[in-house]
Parts: structure tokens; C-alpha cells; sequence
């Protein structure tokens, strides 16, 4: 128990201090992007700062996987207490991001406001999808869709580790051939179905949608978790 409070406590911190740099420039960039805005402008102001923290999660995750494996194995902690330690700094990012996420919707309608900007400040990807969104239904789903983020960024990164650029390269062909192939195949069929069932997945249109949505994410983030966990159970540690 003991070894595994210090590999949260080395996780924890890492994550904090990352982070807190990522929100820092993320408000130093919609800061400057503030002063050559228009106040003319109709569509409002949305600084759509849950996607940038969807990239920036993967990226983290993804980046510091191998690392900190390597590091925490070499003084001898157990693979389960190196992925356990992981899951709980990354649930607790994805709370904290969600929070934050909710508090730059707010601060979007303040900036509107202030800088008498036209437009709705809260026409946003989640207003897009659902009808019924207010505070405690989007921090649920930014919370479990963060989370899915990170168990997702856990599988990837531990196939990467084991297999290594085989696994990379072609993960990464097929993600760009995919923004290619599905936008010009939307109208054949299989396309049509594949469209539907991701729309079914985020049950977009569905009454009280928003909080269904975030069901799926955590069954799809405890079956992806528990396949990273297998594969990471398994894993040697190398340079």
C-alpha cells in the first residue's frame, strides 16, 4: 500500500504540474486571440477549451506512458501498482479538466458580454448535440468522456510499448487515411451505418441524452482499461 501511495503521489504530481502549464497557455493564447477579435463579429466568442483538453489528454497520456513505466519499474514497483497509480492520476485529471471545461463556458458568456461580442457565447459542441444540456449534466459528461480519452491513450500507449513502431505507424496511416475515406464515403451505406451507430453511441437525439451518453463512455473505458491492464501486466521494461 505504501509503494503504491508513492506511485500516485509521483503521478499526481507530474500531472498537476503539466497540466497547469497546458491551462496557463491555453489562457495566454485566447488572451491574445482576444485583442485581434472583432467586437463586430455575430457568431460570438467560444473558446472551446474541452477540445483542446481532449488533445491535450491523449497527448499526455501517450507521451509520459513509457516513462514513467520505465521509471517507477526501476525502483522496483509492481506493474500493477504502476497502472493503478496511473488510472487514479488520470481520473483525477479528467474531473479537474471537466470542472475547468465548465468554468471557460461560463467565462466565454462573461467575455461576450464584455467585449460586446454579437452571437450566443454558449453555442458549443455540447449544445450542438443536446437539447437538454445545464452545468451538472455536461461536468458528468466531460468527466466520463475524458475518462474514455484516457483509457483509450492507456491501450494505445500500452500496444506502442510492446510492439512498438509497427503498432505506432499503422495506427497512425489508418487514423489519417480515416479522415480522408469517411467524409468522402458519407453517403454509401456502410458509411450511412457507421455515422448512425456513432450518433447512437453519443445518443445524440435521444431524450435525456446527455446523461446516457456518459454510460457508454465509462463501459467502454472499463473494457479498454482492463485490456490495457492485461497487456501492461505483462510488460518488460526497455530503453
Amino acid at each position: 500500500m505504501n509503494r503504491l501511495k508513492k506511485c500516485i503521489d509521483f503521478q499526481m504530481k507530474s500531472m498537476i504540474k503539466t497540466t497547469i502549464i497546458f491551462i496557463c497557455i491555453y489562457i495566454l493564447v485566447c488572451a491574445v486571440l482576444l485583442l485581434f477579435i472583432s467586437p463586430s463579429i455575430n457568431g460570438g466568442f467560444n473558446s472551446g477549451f474541452y477540445i483542446g483538453c481532449a488533445v491535450f489528454i491523449f497527448v499526455y497520456v501517450i507521451a509520459g506512458y513509457r516513462e514513467n513505466f520505465n521509471y517507477l519499474l526501476m525502483f522496483s514497483n509492481t506493474r500493477k501498482n504502476i497502472f493503478f497509480s496511473s488510472a487514479v492520476a488520470f481520473a483525477a485529471m479528467s474531473i479537474f479538466l471537466a470542472v475547468v471545461s465548465i468554468l471557460s463556458i461560463q467565462l466565454d458568456g462573461v467575455l461576450a458580454r464584455l467585449f460586446e461580442f454579437g452571437g450566443n457565447s454558449h453555442y458549443g459542441l455540447i449544445t450542438l448535440m443536446y437539447n437538454d444540456s445545464n452545468m451538472a449534466a455536461e461536468f458528468l459528461w466531460f468527466t466520463a468522456f475524458f475518462i474514455l480519452i484516457c483509457s483509450f491513450s492507456m491501450l494505445y500507449s500500452s500496444l506502442a510499448y510492446k510492439l512498438g513502431k509497427i503498432f505506432i505507424t499503422f495506427f497512425w496511416i489508418c487514423f489519417g487515411i480515416s479522415w480522408v475515406v469517411l467524409p468522402a464515403a458519407s453517403g454509401i451505406d456502410g458509411a450511412s451505418t457507421f455515422f448512425n451507430t456513432l450518433k447512437a453511441y453519443f445518443c445524440v437525439g435521444v431524450p435525456n441524452g446527455i446523461l446516457l451518453a456518459p454510460v457508454n463512455f465509462a463501459i467502454t473505458a472499463v473494457i479498454l482499461g482492463a485490456v490495457a491492464y492485461v497487456i501492461s501486466s505483462r510488460q518488460s521494461q526497455t530503453a
